[in-house]
């Protein structure tokens, strides 16, 4: 019985390890964003095919149900996503957010944010799975700030992002009308704040998501590293050339004048 009641005690503190603290339905009312407290303004079920992808929720510092509103008004904003299909790909997550803001701003707006819309499409560079949080926040000190399960993947400074990505869930075209309704706060479906309260982390799945990122991170870093040791050896290449060039002309040009002042001594001999 002893031995029992250990290994009953072990696995419970196993499950423990690798769970998250649970959150409730009160919890998820309202969010932490730099230093300002948000509060629910809705959230909708996103659907790509039938299959149901993940739950999405805004965070506001007021509630609003105009969209144009909601996507111009300059305070702390947070978008997030919690998964609930099982496998997603980084390709297809970026792939739909760079369509969804195709589809729902001007092309003028794309060519002029094109920069920053591709480098917040290549932050995703991991695969999805049920459960994952993705977190979109807007700070206006700051910009746009993008993390995955607790790990921040990156940054894009400024305020003429977060607009683009907002009109993708609550502009002309968004995932479906039900959830742009639910978005806006047009319906409570204390159902799926449920279901967004169960997709929970497990402290496994933080720590390999981390470390995966952390090991992109570093290749990042080793390429960066080893393309300023390139141009550095090639500005170094460059310089020996040109100084060898230097050089070169200096000697030719004294060979030059020894020559013109022999042939002027030969002269006056004659």
């Amino acid at each position: 019985k002893v031995r029992k009641l250990v290994s009953l005690l072990l696995l419970m503190g196993s499950a423990w390890c690798t769970a998250t603290t649970a959150e409730s339905v009160d919890d998820v009312q309202s969010a932490k964003v730099g230093n300002a407290t948000l509060v629910l303004n809705g959230m909708g079920l996103n659907t790509f095919l039938r299959e149901e992808r993940a739950v999405g929720a805004l965070y506001l510092e007021n509630k609003s149900a105009d969209p144009e509103t909601i996507a111009t008004s300059a305070g702390h904003k947070r978008m997030e996503m919690r998964i609930i299909t099982t496998r997603l790909s980084a390709r297809s997550f970026a792939q739909q957010w760079s369509e969804g803001i195709s589809l729902n701003n001007s092309g003028e707006d794309w060519r002029n944010y094109a920069t920053q819309i591709v480098a917040f499409a290549r932050m995703f560079q991991q695969n999805l799975t049920t459960g994952d949080h993705v977190v979109i926040d807007y700070l206006p000190e700051l910009g746009t700030r993008v993390s995955v399960n607790g790990s921040v993947l990156g940054s894009v400074p400024g305020m003429d992002l977060y607009p683009l990505l907002l009109r993708t869930w609550i502009g002309k075209v968004p995932p479906s009308e039900a959830f742009k309704g639910g978005i806006l706060g047009q319906s409570a479906d204390k159902a799926l704040v449920e279901r967004f309260v169960n997709l929970q982390l497990s402290e496994t799945r933080i720590a390999e998501m981390k470390k995966a990122e952390d090991a992109r991170k570093k290749a990042e870093e080793e390429t960066k590293l080893a393309e300023e040791k390139k141009k550095k050896e090639e500005e170094e290449r460059l310089a020996n050339e040109k100084k060898a060039k230097d050089e070169g002309d200096r000697v030719a040009k004294l060979e030059a004048e020894k020559v013109a002042l022999q042939k002027q001594l030969d002269a006056q001999k004659k």
